[in-house]
């Protein structure tokens, strides 16, 4: 198998996992709070069987010589990161950058552990080739991943053995035995495997560093997930009715993993260079990406309604859309610099300079929040308050609707449009958590300044300083 089409992709979602959505074990494709977002994903499967979209979409696979996901390319220049960028925002821009775990993001995870096999060969050569076994398995088979490497929150004040995190129970000649849960697997209901990352903590203990592979239908393996945020109206919620990609607990209780699923264990000292790693290769700049996409719908908003209320022409208008253009036009410098100033990993692959995707992921997060309270305060209680396509359609309500609120106005209608897309940006819980989602994920503020501290080389930058100071270097 290569390719798959989304017809494929649903009938393998019919596996006889155990998804668990508001205290019931659901079915995932004919539930209403689940199947629209395994419909949207299932689109995207279809898209690559498109003819006008084959080179934008696939590329031959380096094994079989079949078409295989783009996403799978391994980049070793400028060209195949624009390439891959490329992809990103088309795939993005279907979705407003409000689906941020399309099967193309968990390629890059994918990849960014099968560019850690030296780190993790260190360990036993035996995990760096499951590792690239197991990249080649999913390139191949076009699957659909999820991780997770949080661990649910608990009380710090209380000591570590009163909660019981993800680990080994029991080794065995052929595996081992997990038990445990992890938080936030995105996309968890809709995946057809999950890849397991250990979060680095002060007290990790051997038996908690597990880097595993397994199917989501695996024995054992329960999705709770979080409450949907799905609307079943797609005409009043434009984005909510289809990418609630949801957000799951993913439980493993006394779950087998097979030795040849097994990528990393008890290496307490080696992990944090691996969780380092995983991320920093592609997807931080997958993330980049989305959010300058994001950027540009934003800012589309902000554009569309001053023109539809009529005030395009009015200074507070005309600055809250420059500042919109602004955070856009300065994520795109951000991925445009890291595309062009690329770094080599060891296997010789073109890694998005992190430098760049580490500050224009700040920026992102530290800046659209306020991008958010701008919409909010162009759009006024119109934001709130804007009639429903059915209300205008009403045949009892409908006129009266139209006469008070759209009057003479032909473009009222549109402009009711675009309110009902802004407010599930900035104000409703659909919004609400893709700002958390911003916010958390890839790391906090702090996560994140940290990280580019431990990589920036601030030398060139003292030395300069000391020079013009008259500070002279120290002579041994």
């Amino acid at each position: 198998m290569s390719l798959r089409t989304g017809d494929q992709f649903r009938d393998s979602l019919r596996d006889g996992r155990a998804v668990w959505l508001g205290g019931e074990r659901v079915d995932v494709t004919p539930d209403p709070r689940l199947a629209p977002c395994a419909r949207a994903v299932a689109e995207v499967y279809d898209l690559q069987h498109d003819p006008a979209l084959r080179d934008l979409l696939t590329t031959p696979s380096p094994g079989s010589g079949k078409l295989v996901s783009l996403a799978y390319l391994l980049p070793r220049s400028t060209e195949d990161l624009l390439r891959r960028c490329a992809m990103i925002e088309f795939l993005m821009r279907r979705t407003g950058g409000t689906m941020g775990r399309l099967p193309e993001y968990m390629a890059t995870i994918l990849m960014g552990l099968y560019n850690a096999r030296d780190l993790l060969a260190i360990a036993d050569p035996a995990y760096a080739r499951r590792v690239e076994t197991y990249f080649e398995h999913c390139r191949e088979h076009d699957l659909c991943l999820t991780h997770g490497f949080t661990d649910p929150q608990r009380d710090r004040g209380q000591p570590p053995e009163a909660f019981e995190p993800l680990h080994v129970v029991e080794r065995r000649s052929d595996g081992i035995v997990i038990r445990g849960a992890k938080a936030v697997a995105t996309l968890a209901p809709y995946a057809n495997e999950y890849l397991g990352l250990t979060a680095h903590r002060p007290d990790l203990r051997p038996e908690e560093v597990i880097i595993f592979s397994t199917p989501v239908a695996a024995e054992g393996v329960r999705v709770i997930c979080r409450e949907s945020f799905t609307h079943p109206r797609a005409e009043d919620h434009p984005l909510s009715a289809s990418f609630d990609e949801m957000d799951a607990w993913m439980v493993f209780e006394d779950v087998f993993i097979p030795n040849e699923r097994v990528f990393l264990l008890d290496r307490v000292d080696l992990n944090p260079k691996v969780f380092a790693a995983v991320p920093a290769a592609w997807a931080f700049y997958h993330i980049l990406i989305r959010q300058t996409v994001k950027a540009e719908v934003l800012a589309g908003i902000c554009v569309a309604v001053a023109d539809y209320l009529g005030i395009s022409d009015q200074p507070q208008a005309q600055t809250t859309i420059a500042e919109a253009i602004g955070y856009l036009e300065t994520l795109r410098a951000f991925v445009f610099a890291a595309e062009r100033q690329p770094t080599y990993s060891s296997f010789g692959l073109a890694i998005p300079n992190p430098t760049q995707t580490i500050l224009g992921r700040m920026h992102g997060v530290e800046h659209q929040p306020r991008i958010l309270q701008l919409i909010r305060e162009l759009c006024g209680t119109g934001l709130l308050m804007a009639p429903t396509p059915g209300e205008l359609d009403h045949p009892e309500l409908g006129p009266t609707v139209r006469r008070y609120l759209a009057g003479k106005d032909p473009r009222a209608p549109e402009r009711f449009q675009l309110l009902k897309l802004a407010w599930e940006y900035a104000g409703d819980s659909f919004g609400a958590r893709q700002l958390l989602f911003e916010m958390y994920n890839a790391g906090t503020l702090p996560i994140n300044r940290t990280r580019l501290l431990n990589t920036y080389d601030t030398e060139p930058l003292v030395r300069l300083a000391k020079e013009l100071a008259g500070i002279q270097p120290p002579s041994f």
